[in-house]
């Protein structure tokens, strides 16, 4: 199995990104005008003024440009195509570490007890948990996303994508080609190649949710027509966070927040990351584009035994985010590990918030609502490596 590991590097005496296997990261790093154009729809490139991206002006010497959205992965099936989500009839496995028959067999090609049943993460091995019911943000829930935030200066560019899901791979062979976050990165380069996008620009990561979507395929997978929709998505985040760029200043700052992580299990050790680190793109009226943070605890609260897709803190501390900045907010998973997450103080008016909603309150009311350091003369880099790493546990 080929693992790739991504190093952005992006604004420059602000924050090293990197994206490995099971996190991401953010930490400090030592440390004109972009004149570059936009690819919109087909490839065509335009100006950024053209596109109504930014102003056309020059930028401040402590400025990029800066955009953010966000695109439901709610399932659409389309039933004029013959898409089906079934939510009945679908495997549940209630002992999965302890049955013989549901250890994985990939030799008939993708592991999926049936082809129109979502299954999520769960917990264990095997098919344990399909998803019967939606996190819906329209009844009151936090939803599941794709969530991108774009930066861009001096003709270089890196797009952050996370995604509420378990896991992501970056090719697939049978499940769905071509949908794979390399297929994407590589699609996603040609269309803005005019903006200076490379494969290297696109780093995807995904919250490690339990109880969101399984893209891996191991624990029973997903429907053809719900995978290439969520990978729609994936590039549609992107797309809106490029085309919503505009000239923004960006504060960045590392907050103690040991309390709301401890380690899993005692039988070994692992370097502990007792910090959230952040940043915070503000526009030229001041008003927030996007909070990133990074922190490593797994998202591992949400009882999948409902059945319920669901996007555990990480969503919570996204939706806290915006409430609180406004703009789009997201959190990476950093090296989860051995860590997972302890919950987070009381919410004040929600006495009987279980421990996933208290730990994304938490971690996003850690972040201070003024302050940070300015990023100053931001310079925009991204290189990305690969190496073959063999399948350990």
């Amino acid at each position: 199995m080929r693992v790739r590991h991504v190093l952005t590097v992006f604004v420059s005496s602000m924050l090293v990104v990197g994206a490995a296997w099971a996190g991401i990261g953010l930490a400090p790093v030592p440390g004109a005008d972009p004149g570059a154009t936009l690819a919109v729809g087909n490839a065509v490139p335009v100006s950024l003024a053209d596109a109504g991206v930014g102003t056309g002006e020059a930028l401040g010497a402590d400025e990029a440009l800066v955009g953010a959205a966000k695109v439901s992965i709610k399932p659409q099936p389309d039933a004029a195509e013959g898409e089906v989500w079934q939510r009945e009839g679908c495997a549940v496995i209630t002992n999965p570490q302890s049955s013989a028959d549901h250890v994985a067999d990939f030799s008939g090609g993708p592991w999926a007890e049936n082809p129109n049943c979502i299954y999520m993460g769960g917990y264990g091995i095997g098919p344990t948990n399909p998803v019967r019911t939606w996190d819906d943000e329209d009844d009151g829930g936090y939803g599941l996303w794709s969530r991108s935030v774009a930066v861009s200066r001096g003709g270089q560019l890196v797009v952050l994508t996370i995604l509420d899901a378990v896991y992501y791979f970056g090719e697939y062979r049978t499940m769905c080609p071509g949908c794979g976050a390399f297929d994407l990165a590589n699609d996603l380069a040609e269309d803005y190649a005019a903006l200076g996008a490379t494969p290297s620009s696109f780093v995807f990561a995904s919250t490690h949710s339990h109880t969101a979507p399984d893209f891996i395929g191991g624990w029973g997978g997903v429907p053809r027509w719900y995978h290439e929709q969520v990978a729609e998505a994936m590039k549609r985040s992107v797309a809106d966070a490029l085309a919503s760029m505009r000239p923004a200043t960006i504060v960045a700052g590392e907050t103690l927040a040991r309390a709301f992580n401890s380690e899993r299990r005692d039988n070994y050790r692992s370097a502990e990351d007792p910090t959230l680190a952040w940043f915070r793109a503000l526009d030229r009226d001041q008003q927030t584009i996007a909070t990133v943070g990074a922190y490593a605890a797994h998202a591992v609260s949400v009882s999948a035994g409902a059945g319920k897709a669901h996007a555990d803190y990480p969503a919570v501390f996204a939706r806290r985010a915006e409430d609180r900045f406004g703009g789009v907010g997201m959190v990476f998973q950093a090296g989860l590990g051995n860590m997972s997450p302890r919950s987070g103080p009381p919410i004040a008016g929600k006495p009987d918030a279980p421990n996933w909603e208290r730990q994304g309150y938490g971690l996003a009311d850690a972040i201070p609502a003024t302050g940070g350091t300015l990023v100053t003369s931001p310079d925009v880099r991204v290189r990305s490596e690969f190496w073959d790493q063999p399948v350990t546990n």
